[in-house]
């Protein structure tokens, strides 16, 4: 893993998968979209979130998963950081980390099979 201030990371390629944070506090897990240099943004997606139309349907679906074990699909659409804050800080996955991240994720693939399809929280 490498760390960037924003003036290096915005010139990072579309499809790297960072953390934004202050040091030494990071967020969630994103893949990073096309840079604005013009305006000192970019897009994201953030990986750890569900597909919505709306704040409002997001947090509606979340209360249903929770209460009745419903599943909705991981979110895949990109929006604007929009923060333009200097002293961000981003954690930033390399190739070795991302084949760990994928081996990782081939046990999780195994595990979640043995999820009971019903959901195993209920309030």
């Amino acid at each position: 893993m490498r760390v960037y201030n924003r003036s290096k990371f915005m010139k990072l390629p579309v499809g790297v998968i960072f953390c934004k944070g202050e040091p030494w506090a990071f967020d969630r897990l994103h893949v990073k979209g096309a840079t604005w240099p013009e305006t000192n943004d970019f897009l994201a997606c953030s990986l750890q979130w569900i597909e919505s139309d709306s704040s409002t349907q997001s947090t509606d679906r979340l209360d249903e998963m929770l209460e009745t074990g419903a599943s909705y699909p991981m979110n895949a659409d990109y929006g604007r950081d929009g923060c333009f804050d200097d002293n961000d800080v981003f954690l930033v996955w390399e190739p070795a980390d991302l084949e760990k991240m994928i081996e990782l994720f081939h046990a999780a693939i195994s595990a979640a099979t043995a999820i009971p399809a019903d959901g195993a929280s209920r309030r």
